[in-house]
């Protein structure tokens, strides 16, 4: 018999008791399926439930996979998507590397829980890869672009700090559910009914940036790749990008400037977005609670960069005031203004670097173009920072449909020949005062 084709294939790495049914596994497989995706479970037996076995369950884990895949042609797969829980992240690593990767595929991982031989594996992995579209000289310089994992800091079968360290080594996107065990869960339903759907979210999100708008003239190959910059003053450093779906890039691939500029100029881009998120301090996942809970604080950070955020402007969440001295119990988190003062405290206080936010262009909005204003009292009162592309870029021209995915989002076209390199101008003065 021949191999089954597929057109699009979300493949299913339970964990050893975590089971495809469960919330994590089976929702992220709906998303997928909503995305026409076919579903093929992956079933694990006989795999001992012992830290100590995780060596040897991997080897029987992956043997199983692979008896239970061999009908598949994955490589006449358009797209693939792993989803895999603990033990199934390491096989779906594995896996990958063994079969995938020196063939040319390349699925999008997601990694319920991930174990620390996950990331020795998928260094693996990447190596053998060529990821010319993301990088220089055929190195996967953002391999976060297709691998998104998320951990619990109280997560009992891996160590929490020891993955956190790996994911930033390797710049894959890491989300962290604070107090949360190696389901994901904190004891209180509430609670993990929230991260569940955050997590799912977070599915949804990627996805959309891989298949959404593949068909917008923005998002042609022509403009994928990127050239870098000799000599560039950033280079070998470390930029942290704070923000939402415009940093992620939500509508051109999960590649923002951010990316483009880390291409360019040789330094090391993390970040730190999830679609949808709010400077305001009102979920657990705002800007103030991932900029606290998810960015490791043992790396030096030479900038970080923070996204103006439009949906605190969707939302019509309030504006605020700026406070009157620079005491951060005097900072409404929960506001605009008190959450972005929050954040300039924060950094400087536990990051020890400079701090510049980042504006959308104009588009439909009085409340953002408030916010806008707003960011330019701040700038008078801390002297951060601004990258002010509401002002600097004009919106009036033949090609902004081509460079831009809707009034928010831009397409690669809009990040590559618009946004980077005003912001490479931009972020270059910025740099070379903060130098001084």
């Amino acid at each position: 018999m021949g191999k089954k084709e597929y057109k699009k294939l979300a493949v299913v790495f339970p964990g050893m008791g975590y089971t495809a049914d469960r919330p994590l596994l089976y929702y992220s497989a709906q998303q997928a399926k909503q995305y026409g995706y076919e579903i093929r479970k992956v079933k694990f037996h006989d795999l001992p439930f012992a830290k100590d076995a995780l060596e040897g369950n991997l080897k029987t884990a992956l043997a199983q996979a692979e008896e239970q895949l061999e009908d598949v042609d994955f490589l006449r797969c358009e797209e693939i998507l792993f989803l895999g829980k603990s033990i199934g992240t390491a096989v779906a690593a594995a896996f990958d590397a063994k079969h995938l990767a020196p063939a040319g595929c390349r699925p999008i991982h997601m990694w319920f829980t991930p174990l620390e031989m996950t990331f020795r594996i998928a260094a693996d992995m990447l190596e053998a890869e060529e990821h010319p579209e993301f990088g220089r000289n055929g190195k996967a310089l953002l391999p976060n672009n297709r691998i998104l994992a998320f951990s619990g800091t109280k997560d009992q079968w891996a160590d929490h700090e020891e993955i956190r360290r790996l994911a930033t080594e390797m710049n894959i996107r890491l989300v962290v559910a604070k107090d949360a065990n190696h389901s994901l869960e904190t004891g209180d339903p509430r609670v993990d009914i929230r991260v569940a759907q955050m997590a799912v979210t977070d599915v949804w999100n990627v996805l959309m940036a891989y298949l959404g708008d593949r068909d917008h003239p923005g998002n042609a190959a022509q403009y994928r790749t990127i050239g870098s910059t000799e000599g560039s003053r950033w280079q070998g450093k470390r930029i942290l990008f704070l923000g939402s779906s415009v940093t992620y890039g939500a509508r051109s691939g999960g590649r923002s400037f951010a990316d483009d500029l880390a291409v360019r100029n040789g330094f090391t881009c993390v970040k730190e977005a999830v679609s949808g998120t709010t400077l305001a301090d009102v979920e657990r996942a705002s800007y103030v609670q991932r900029l606290i809970h998810n960015v490791d604080r043992s790396q030096k950070y030479d900038l970080l960069v923070c996204q103006l955020s439009t949906n605190d402007a969707t939302k019509g969440l309030p504006l605020g005031t700026v406070a009157e001295d620079f005491d951060p119990s005097h900072f409404a988190a929960s506001t605009i203004l008190g959450a972005m003062e929050y954040i300039i405290a924060w950094t400087r206080e536990n990051l020890h670097c400079p701090v510049a936010f980042y504006t959308g262009t104009k588009y439909d909005s009085a409340q953002y173009a408030a916010m806008v204003e707003a960011l330019l009292k701040l700038r008078d009162k801390w002297g951060i920072g601004v990258i002010d592309l509401w002002h600097g870029l004009d919106t009036d021209i033949p090609e902004y449909d081509l460079y831009m995915a809707d009034p928010i989002h831009p397409a690669r076209a809009g990040y590559r020949e618009w946004w980077t390199p005003f912001m490479e101008r931009e972020l270059d003065k910025i740099l070379s005062t903060e130098s001084r």
